[in-house]
């Protein structure tokens, strides 16, 4: 649960930058939405285990990010945009740095054996 939450944070404070003019309740169906494609094409592809909790989870991370973002905008006032820019795209790169690290290590996983 935890892990669905986080993930989509950033996704919510992304959104919230590049519509800003957008309604909460149009950007809580977009959340929804991506989550709810994102759980048919784990069962689609048999990848994983989709659940409606998880697209209720996602839906909530997207509203954290957006609340953060929000949040970010009463408290730097005309910075708030360039700050969360900023923080995005770091944290974009890490993340992708990572994932990157760990698609290519040399460490595989499997069943014990017998």
């Amino acid at each position: 649960m935890a892990a669905n939450v986080i993930l989509f944070i950033p996704f919510g404070a992304f959104v919230g930058t590049l519509a800003p003019a957008w309604k909460w309740w149009k950007l809580l169906a977009l959340f929804a939405g991506a989550s709810l494609i994102f759980e048919v094409v784990q069962y689609v592809l048999a990848i994983g285990s989709g659940d409606i909790t998880d697209v209720i989870d996602n839906t909530f991370g997207g509203m954290i990010g957006l609340g953060l973002l929000m949040l970010t905008r009463r408290r730097a006032g005309e910075r708030a945009d360039t700050i969360t820019q900023r923080i995005l795209v770091i944290g974009t790169g890490i993340l992708v740095l990572a994932v990157m690290l760990f698609l290519l290590s040399p460490l595989r996983f499997h069943a014990p054996r017998v």
